[in-house]
């Protein structure tokens, strides 16, 4: 049971790390690297910011089984992720780097769908359902951040 809770709570820290902000990205491109990541980084920390104070207690409503109060956290967590993937989407990449970021940020659209698969295992009240897909939203996410490790961001590459 402590197995599969750990495993809940690695995917809300995972969902609070790449949960999304609702600052507008800059009209202007990103010439050189350093420019993306001046641009991008304070959308991915505000972003973990917001990410962090919603899934706040997610673990507990799991342990307690308050399925719906886990529902509505992780749903408002998605619904901040998949605004900071619109938002970093905005901003123009550094022409060297274009297909690394297209790449990153497709990866990060990836992981929206398996979060709602989440989230569908949480109405069910299934736990041992949640671990499996947690686990599967996790690995999406490892692979994700594997993309932009090395990149030099400070905060979005905590996905």
């Amino acid at each position: 049971m402590r197995r599969r809770i750990r495993g809940l709570l690695l995917v809300a820290s995972t969902v609070t790390a790449v949960a999304t902000v609702l600052v507008p990205a800059t009209a202007s491109g990103a010439s050189t690297r350093a420019e993306y990541i001046a641009q991008a980084d304070p959308i991915c920390a505000k972003a973990n910011k917001l990410g962090e104070k919603q899934l706040k207690g997610f673990g507990k409503d799991v342990l307690a089984e308050r399925w719906g109060r886990a529902i509505r956290r992780f749903r408002v967590a998605l619904r901040v992720f998949n605004r900071e993937i619109a938002s970093l989407a905005e901003l123009e990449p550094p022409i060297a780097d274009a297909a690394l970021l297209e790449e990153w940020l497709a990866e990060l659209r990836r992981q929206s769908p398996l979060a709602r698969r989440v989230i569908r295992a949480l109405k069910q009240q299934s736990v041992k359902l949640v671990a499996r897909r947690s686990g599967r939203l996790v690995k999406a996410s490892r692979s994700t951040k594997r993309l932009v490790e090395d990149y030099g961001f400070r905060s979005c590459d905590d996905s």
